[in-house]
Protein backbone atom coordinates (compact mmCIF):
# COMPACT_ATOMS: atom_id res chain seq x y z
CA UNK A 1 0.00 0.00 0.00
CA UNK A 2 2.83 2.42 0.91
CA UNK A 3 6.23 2.65 1.12
CA UNK A 4 6.40 3.46 4.79
CA UNK A 5 8.56 0.93 6.93
CA UNK A 6 6.22 -0.62 9.37
CA UNK A 7 7.15 1.04 12.92
CA UNK A 8 5.84 -1.64 15.30
CA UNK A 9 5.72 -5.03 14.47
CA UNK A 10 5.97 -8.06 16.00
CA UNK A 11 8.56 -10.48 14.53
CA UNK A 12 10.14 -13.69 14.82
CA UNK A 13 14.05 -13.70 13.61
CA UNK A 14 16.65 -16.69 13.60
CA UNK A 15 20.32 -16.51 12.74
CA UNK A 16 22.40 -19.54 11.81
CA UNK A 17 26.08 -19.44 11.49
CA UNK A 18 26.73 -21.32 7.58
CA UNK A 19 30.37 -20.73 8.31
CA UNK A 20 33.58 -18.49 9.71
CA UNK A 21 31.74 -15.33 7.59
CA UNK A 22 28.18 -16.37 6.44
CA UNK A 23 24.79 -16.49 8.36
CA UNK A 24 21.68 -17.18 7.05
CA UNK A 25 18.73 -15.18 8.63
CA UNK A 26 15.10 -16.00 8.78
CA UNK A 27 12.29 -13.64 9.93
CA UNK A 28 8.59 -13.72 10.15
CA UNK A 29 6.22 -11.00 10.54
CA UNK A 30 3.24 -11.57 12.83
CA UNK A 31 0.28 -9.97 12.40
CA UNK A 32 -1.65 -11.26 15.43
CA UNK A 33 -5.20 -9.57 14.41
CA UNK A 34 -5.59 -9.14 10.29
CA UNK A 35 -7.61 -6.19 9.90
CA UNK A 36 -9.09 -4.62 6.33
CA UNK A 37 -6.18 -1.95 6.87
CA UNK A 38 -3.13 -4.35 6.79
CA UNK A 39 -4.07 -6.09 2.75
CA UNK A 40 -1.38 -4.52 0.78
CA UNK A 41 2.13 -5.54 -0.59
CA UNK A 42 5.08 -6.26 1.91
CA UNK A 43 8.33 -6.92 1.73
CA UNK A 44 11.87 -7.50 3.98
CA UNK A 45 14.85 -5.03 4.25
CA UNK A 46 17.82 -6.06 6.00
CA UNK A 47 21.43 -4.40 6.44
CA UNK A 48 24.50 -6.17 5.67
CA UNK A 49 27.54 -4.42 5.84
CA UNK A 50 25.68 -1.18 5.49
CA UNK A 51 24.03 -1.94 2.21
CA UNK A 52 20.20 -2.20 2.31
CA UNK A 53 18.46 -5.48 0.77
CA UNK A 54 15.13 -6.16 -0.03
CA UNK A 55 13.49 -9.33 -0.61
CA UNK A 56 10.97 -9.75 -3.15
CA UNK A 57 7.41 -8.32 -2.77
CA UNK A 58 4.60 -10.89 -1.22
CA UNK A 59 0.97 -9.29 -1.08
CA UNK A 60 -1.07 -10.07 1.63
CA UNK A 61 -5.03 -10.37 0.96
CA UNK A 62 -7.77 -11.17 3.36
CA UNK A 63 -10.33 -14.19 2.83
CA UNK A 64 -13.34 -12.52 1.75
CA UNK A 65 -11.81 -9.09 0.97
CA UNK A 66 -11.15 -8.94 -3.17
CA UNK A 67 -11.78 -7.51 -6.23
CA UNK A 68 -14.04 -9.96 -8.01
CA UNK A 69 -13.71 -8.18 -11.33
CA UNK A 70 -10.57 -5.85 -11.80
CA UNK A 71 -10.78 -3.25 -14.66
CA UNK A 72 -9.74 -4.70 -18.18
CA UNK A 73 -6.92 -3.06 -20.60
CA UNK A 74 -8.81 -1.92 -23.72
CA UNK A 75 -8.84 0.65 -26.47
CA UNK A 76 -11.03 3.20 -27.47
CA UNK A 77 -11.56 5.60 -30.74
CA UNK A 78 -11.37 9.09 -30.26
CA UNK A 79 -14.28 11.34 -29.88
CA UNK A 80 -16.24 7.38 -28.76
CA UNK A 81 -17.02 6.14 -25.33
CA UNK A 82 -15.40 4.35 -23.55
CA UNK A 83 -16.33 2.06 -20.02
CA UNK A 84 -14.08 0.19 -17.56
CA UNK A 85 -15.78 -1.39 -14.82
CA UNK A 86 -14.89 -2.95 -11.57
CA UNK A 87 -16.18 -4.99 -8.32
CA UNK A 88 -15.13 -5.49 -5.08
CA UNK A 89 -16.56 -7.91 -2.76
CA UNK A 90 -16.13 -7.56 1.49
CA UNK A 91 -17.06 -9.96 4.00
CA UNK A 92 -16.96 -9.34 7.26
CA UNK A 93 -18.48 -5.43 6.78
CA UNK A 94 -21.07 -3.83 7.86
CA UNK A 95 -20.83 -0.84 5.12
CA UNK A 96 -20.59 -1.40 1.77
CA UNK A 97 -16.87 -0.38 0.07
CA UNK A 98 -16.78 2.75 -2.22
CA UNK A 99 -14.93 2.95 -4.98
CA UNK A 100 -13.00 5.71 -6.61
CA UNK A 101 -10.87 5.36 -9.88
CA UNK A 102 -7.03 6.35 -10.66
CA UNK A 103 -5.47 7.56 -13.75
CA UNK A 104 -1.64 7.04 -13.84
CA UNK A 105 -1.69 7.03 -10.30
CA UNK A 106 -3.81 10.38 -9.74
CA UNK A 107 -7.48 10.63 -7.87
CA UNK A 108 -9.92 11.25 -11.17
CA UNK A 109 -12.51 13.81 -8.81
CA UNK A 110 -14.43 14.57 -11.42
CA UNK A 111 -15.11 11.03 -13.06
CA UNK A 112 -18.36 9.54 -14.60
CA UNK A 113 -19.03 7.23 -12.30
CA UNK A 114 -21.96 4.59 -11.84
CA UNK A 115 -21.68 2.76 -8.81
CA UNK A 116 -23.97 -0.25 -7.20
CA UNK A 117 -23.59 -1.45 -3.84
CA UNK A 118 -25.45 -5.29 -3.21
CA UNK A 119 -25.87 -6.56 0.09
CA UNK A 120 -25.35 -10.20 0.06
CA UNK A 121 -25.96 -10.62 3.65
CA UNK A 122 -25.86 -8.21 6.60
CA UNK A 123 -22.17 -8.18 6.52
CA UNK A 124 -21.69 -9.20 3.01
CA UNK A 125 -21.25 -6.63 0.48
CA UNK A 126 -20.57 -6.52 -3.46
CA UNK A 127 -20.03 -2.77 -4.57
CA UNK A 128 -19.90 -2.43 -8.70
CA UNK A 129 -18.11 0.75 -10.67
CA UNK A 130 -18.55 2.02 -14.00
CA UNK A 131 -16.25 4.59 -15.20
CA UNK A 132 -17.43 5.96 -18.23
CA UNK A 133 -15.43 8.33 -20.53
CA UNK A 134 -18.46 9.99 -22.84
CA UNK A 135 -15.76 11.29 -25.79
CA UNK A 136 -12.53 9.54 -25.81
CA UNK A 137 -9.70 12.29 -26.35
CA UNK A 138 -5.25 12.06 -26.20
CA UNK A 139 -5.80 12.91 -22.16
CA UNK A 140 -7.80 10.02 -21.36
CA UNK A 141 -4.97 7.61 -22.18
CA UNK A 142 -3.44 6.19 -20.01
CA UNK A 143 -3.21 3.20 -16.76
CA UNK A 144 -6.56 2.75 -14.54
CA UNK A 145 -7.63 1.56 -11.22
CA UNK A 146 -10.39 1.36 -9.24
CA UNK A 147 -9.58 2.40 -5.07
CA UNK A 148 -11.97 0.69 -2.79
CA UNK A 149 -12.55 1.93 0.63
CA UNK A 150 -13.49 -0.18 3.54
CA UNK A 151 -13.80 0.44 7.12
CA UNK A 152 -11.48 3.33 6.22
CA UNK A 153 -8.63 1.29 4.35
CA UNK A 154 -7.94 1.86 0.61
CA UNK A 155 -7.30 -1.57 -1.72
CA UNK A 156 -6.32 -1.16 -5.00
CA UNK A 157 -7.21 -3.06 -7.79
CA UNK A 158 -5.09 -4.23 -10.97
CA UNK A 159 -4.19 -1.62 -13.93
CA UNK A 160 -6.10 -1.38 -16.74
CA UNK A 161 -4.70 0.18 -19.80
CA UNK A 162 -6.55 2.64 -21.87
CA UNK A 163 -5.76 2.84 -25.39
CA UNK A 164 -5.95 4.54 -28.46
CA UNK A 165 -7.22 2.63 -31.79
CA UNK A 166 -6.57 3.43 -35.00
Amino acid sequence: MNDAPLEFAETNEIEVPMGDKEWVTTSKLILPSVRIRDVGSYKCKTVAKGNEIFSDDTYLQLEGVYFQKHPESLSASLDKSAKLSCSFRARPIVEPAEISWMRNGAPLELAENNQSQVALDEKEWVTTSELIISSVDYTDVGHYKCVATAEGSKIFSNDAYLGLRG
